[in-house]
């Protein structure tokens, strides 16, 4: 560079002259060292400067403006991103902003600012028509308050948002949308909310549906046991330690509700079921608790009563269930029997339910169709019943039960002429015990189709020893048949292999059932009962008289006998009316040709009355007690001959008449 100064010095001024033309600038002769000859070091060094100066001040510039352009465009993509989310999204997105008034003051409600096409088809609006609307204005009553309060604690920094169901009411009903609402960044705007919603209608009602199952009666829709006992127990809850105030609890079971399925079949039996359902439903008053724990049982529940409140309801829904219930044109009569109860603090649901249920079974003794309020002494019966159930079941399992045989005499002969088999119990603590202190109990717990095949099947064994005076007709075998023994299957070829294990011939035994089971006998039964009675067995209509079936049931029936009940022949000397009943049911079995028997004898007077009417047999304390079978069957085989029995029975001077 020494030897040639003035081509460095040539070379950096035109170098530098390009360098500022490239940028726009020019090179002035007048500026400083434009005109000074500087050596070549001292050019390059200036020049270097220069431009290192220009770097420093370019650099953190264009990297600046790298960055903002960087952060425009992640802005740009962001933004639509989100519009993207926002409008494609499978919820229902809306933009919220607080409502203002005209003078600006904030209201608890919110506008809505954007929504997406899915948030219209909710809200059940064009966009354009809920642009700028209220939405919370949408919401049922309770939701506005709910969320207008969310909305305040979110603004004063005590709630992050909210979730939950709210309710849309619409012309055809509510839908239920789950909601997330979660506040915007201020700088976004002031009072800003975003919220997403999802129709969940479809579910809530899958939901109702499930509890309707697990709470409510699928018939009648009434509630079920679960939830009748769990409002009993809240009623229970808020009663007061001390008071008169108490919880009323009425027990009702249906009367002889098994004859509408019977004769109607189980889907008329429901209509029924449904029709009473209304008719107690329409007895409530709020807070009131109707239920169907199950069958043809309903319970009715008053959280608070007053004296004498609960028996009052109680007589209101015997008469509304008294009404006939029409179904498909025919009418049916439903009675009920009612048990009732007073719950107090400190009771328990199933307390009250156990002594709901003694007091209803009392009202069944004691003639149905009417209520019966819960005593200590019907505990003690339940109690009574649960000890001898446990009992009976031993006694059968250790064969302490025992058969007994009373008499059947023929009033014009004297002669016994059958034997009825009746059932006794050698307890092992209480000695001899009639049916009338246990019979109940086998009925109620299911005991009697057991029951009744053990004395059938012992009854025709002794009867197949019997063998009748000379020249006499045999004596036959007269067995009682329960309700539960016609309802059990089989019953038919229960009473064939009886008669098939003893040997008894067919015509030498009689089945009595109460005229109340005759309305019981269903069209399949009935074929079974012809087909008996065409193989010789007879078929008695006990106690007949006290029951209300019609006159019809005796010709549709393949009955070969009536009895009389004893009631009739005990009163038919004093009242008028019970011997015109005697005299009628005589006539009519003489029309028919059916044999009559009276039973209840217990005076010579009443055998008098009965031989005048053309009875022709009868039973009763008059002739015999019933006696153990071993005691009994001497006393058919040795009877004196030529001397009836009932002839010595009467006073003197009265003889039975020649004829029938």
């Amino acid at each position: 560079t020494t030897r040639r100064p003035w081509r460095l010095r040539a070379l950096s001024q035109r170098a530098l002259v390009t360098w500022l033309d490239e940028r726009g600038l020019r090179w002035r002769a007048d500026e400083p060292f434009a005109g000074a000859e500087l050596d070549p070091p001292t050019t390059a060094l200036l020049v270097q400067g220069y431009l290192l100066t220009l770097a420093v001040v370019a650099l953190p510039l264009s990297v600046a403006a790298n960055s903002r352009r960087h952060v425009l465009q992640g802005l740009v993509a962001s933004e639509r991103l989100f519009r993207q989310g926002f409008s494609e999204s499978l919820v229902g997105m809306v933009l919220l902003r607080r409502c203002r008034d005209d003078a600006g003051h904030v209201l608890g409600g919110l506008d809505v600012v954007e929504l997406n096409g899915v948030a219209a088809r909710l809200l059940g609006e064009p966009e354009d028509h809920l642009l700028g609307t209220c939405w919370t204005a949408r919401l049922g009553e309770g939701d506005q308050v709910l969320l207008a309060e969310v909305v305040e604690a979110t603004a004063r920094g005590r709630s992050a948002g909210w979730r939950g169901e709210v309710a849309l009411p619409g012309d055809h009903g509510s839908r239920f949308l789950e909601l997330a609402l979660s506040p915007l960044p201020e700088s976004v705007g002031p009072g800003m909310f975003v919220a997403q919603m999802i129709d969940v209608t479809a579910r809530r009602e899958a939901e109702e549906r499930l509890t309707a199952q697990a709470l409510q009666d699928a018939l009648t829709g009434l509630a079920n046991r679960t939830l009748l006992r769990d409002r009993i127990g809240l009623a229970l809850s808020v009663l007061p330690a001390d008071g008169p105030a108490a919880t009323a609890l009425l027990f009702c079971d249906l009367d002889d509700f098994k004859h509408v399925n019977d004769s109607a079949g189980h889907t008329v039996g429901d209509a029924v079921l449904v029709e009473v359902a209304s008719r107690l439903r329409a007895l409530l008053r709020p807070g009131d608790l109707a239920a169907r724990p199950g069958g043809d049982e309903f319970v009715l529940l008053r959280a608070a009563v007053g004296p004498g409140e609960a028996e009052a309801l109680a007589e209101e829904v015997i008469a509304a269930l008294c009404r006939p219930v029409e179904v498909d044109g025919h009418a049916f009569v439903v009675g009920v029997s009612i048990g009732v109860v007073h719950g107090r603090a400190g009771s328990t649901a199933e307390e009250l339910l156990r002594d709901a249920d003694a007091a209803m079974y009392a009202a069944k003794a004691e003639g149905k169709r009417r209520a019966v309020v819960y005593f200590e002494a019907h505990r003690e019966h339940a109690r009574r019943s649960v000890r001898l159930e446990a009992e009976l079941r031993r006694a059968l399992a250790e064969d302490e039960l025992r058969v007994h045989l009373q008499p059947v005499v023929d009033l014009r002969t004297g002669a016994t002429v059958a034997a009825e088999a009746l059932v006794r119990w050698q307890h092992p603590e209480h000695g001899l015990l009639p049916p009338a202190t246990w019979l109940d109990v086998a009925e109620q717990s299911g005991l009697m189709p057991a029951l009744g095949t053990w004395v059938l099947e012992r009854a025709c064994a002794v009867a197949a020893g019997w063998t009748g005076p000379e020249g006499g007709r045999p004596v036959t075998l007269h067995v009682n048949v329960s309700a539960r023994q016609l309802e059990q299957q089989g019953f038919v070829d229960t009473v064939r292999q009886a008669l098939d294990r003893s040997g008894l011939p067919p015509e030498r035994l009689v089945l009595e059932f109460t005229e109340t089971h005759l309305d019981e006998v269903s069209d399949g039964l009935l074929q079974d009962l012809v087909a008996l009675r065409a193989a010789g067995i007879g078929l008695a209509a006990d106690d007949y008289g006290t029951g209300y079936s019609p006159l019809t049931r005796i010709i549709e029936l393949p009955l070969s006998m009536i009895k009389i009940d004893r009631c009739f022949v005990a009163d038919m000397l004093e009242d008028v009316r019970a011997r015109a009943v005697v005299t009628t049911l005589v006539r009519l079995g003489q029309s028919l040709g059916l044999e009559v028997v009276a039973e209840g004898v217990e005076t010579a007077p009443q055998a008098r009355q009965l031989i005048a009417l053309g009875c022709g047999a009868a039973q009763g304390y008059l002739w015999s007690r019933p006696v153990p079978a071993e005691a009994f069957t001497p006393a058919v085989l040795r009877r004196p001959a030529g001397v009836p029995a009932a002839r010595r029975a009467l006073p003197a001077g009265v003889s039975p008449p020649a004829s029938g």
